[in-house]
């Protein structure tokens, strides 16, 4: 059920205090020093996933390996916005039938392709140089026994964030290592819960600067 409250001063005060206070970030955005070299790069990394759902890796019990594509903008020297593409297949098997004893099991397959939005700060422009992110992504889900006409598919929105290092190999070139942890609802489970897709991935990849 969802509680609907009387209105009160607080927000009104809230947005015009906003309102006053964006022209004066925005003013010192626009005069902060502009990042050296490339503002616009490429990405690309790939990695191990975990599942954090029991549910999921009592299913999906085979290795998987996440690979994401990368765009995005250097807002200022330690500011990054981007946006990614991130794909994730997850292979096991599952048991269809009424009991265990009559149930026959099937190779059951799991595509999972997030687009995301995010931010990236990094604390330093040295050789090397921690880093940190987080944003919003969407899901898209796929779910698949090849052997059998069955086959589900959904979409959700969910959350990620990231920490790791980046090391300089060149003026416009890095080579970045994160942990990256998900949270992706998806379909419900076998007890009626909703179960997260999502999970910790340890990635490695390259980042350039293409303008």
């Amino acid at each position: 059920m969802i509680r609907t409250t009387e209105k009160k001063p607080l927000p009104a005060a809230a947005l015009l205090l906003s309102a006053l206070l964006l022209p004066t970030l925005a003013a010192r955005t626009m005069a902060a020093p502009r990042p050296e070299g490339s503002q616009l790069f490429a990405a690309v990394s790939a990695g191990y996933f975990h599942p954090l759902s029991g549910e999921v890796r009592a299913i999906y019990d085979r290795p998987a390996w996440p690979l994401e594509l990368q765009l995005g903008w250097r807002v200022q020297p330690r500011l990054d916005l981007y946006a990614a593409a991130r794909f994730l297949q997850l292979e096991g098997k599952t048991i269809l039938g009424a009991t265990q004893e009559s149930a026959e099991s099937y190779s059951v397959r799991l595509q999972l392709l997030a687009l995301r939005l995010g931010a990236g700060f990094c604390a330093g422009n040295g050789p090397i140089s921690p880093c940190l992110g987080a944003g919003i992504q969407y899901g898209f889900f796929k779910e698949e026994w090849p052997a059998v006409p069955l086959k589900t598919n959904g979409g959700r929105a969910g959350v990620f964030a990231a920490a790791g290092v980046r090391l300089r190999l060149a003026r416009s070139l890095h080579l970045v290592t994160l942990m990256d942890y998900s949270f992706q609802p998806g379909g419900l489970g076998s007890r009626g819960k909703q179960v997260n897709l999502g999970g910790l991935s340890l990635t490695l990849g390259v980042r350039a600067g293409i303008l």
